[in-house]
């Protein structure tokens, strides 16, 4: 499959997680919505990889992803453990605290739980190619490369252009067209 079609294969992926979790959303059990956002953030976390393309120098056959903090989308995202997301298969390592194995990471998921600890983190990680990712109100604003973003019952993201360029990752237009834009 041509990289191109491979690239609109996927964007029609994203899109129809995003319509899913706003058909889900509008549910009349309330306590139904966390369960499906989270679903779909483990989806978008799982396909975002492949429109971003990490520096040539920490490319291997794992793509190694690190939740920071205690919450459920934890158990969705570690249901991805094993699976291969185009010709990497996945890791999926839970983080208590904020550490030297964060290092090791090659997407990082930074919880609200974890947010006490965001100016470190982000300040530890910058220019460096770990992709920081949260849900975190204004985490983009604040250096963060991508941020989920819930609004009219459906999940959208935030992409922080210098901070990705920073760390060395390469944006695929078609996802830049797809998200809000930080330059």
């Amino acid at each position: 499959m041509k990289p191109v079609k491979r690239l609109a294969q996927g964007l029609r992926l994203i899109a129809l997680f995003l319509c899913i979790l706003a058909a889900n959303l509008v549910s009349t059990r309330p306590e139904a919505a966390p369960v499906q956002e989270d679903q779909v953030k483990a989806a978008i976390l799982y396909k975002l990889s492949r429109f971003i393309q990490w520096p040539r120098k920490t490319r291997t056959d794992t793509l190694t992803v690190c939740m920071l903090g205690k919450d459920p989308l934890n158990d969705y995202v570690s249901s991805l453990k094993g699976r291969k997301n185009m010709s990497q298969t996945i890791d999926v390592r839970i983080l208590t605290a904020f550490d030297d194995k964060a290092s090791l990471c090659n997407l990082l998921f930074v919880n609200e739980s974890a947010q006490k600890q965001l100016e470190h983190v982000l300040n530890s990680l910058r220019s460096t190619s770990v992709l920081t990712v949260s849900d975190i109100k204004d985490f983009a604003k604040q250096g963060g490369m991508v941020e989920l973003v819930r609004e009219s019952n459906r999940v959208s993201f935030t992409l922080n252009l210098p901070a990705t360029k920073a760390g060395g990752f390469v944006i695929s237009s078609q996802l830049m067209k797809i998200a809000r834009v930080i330059r």
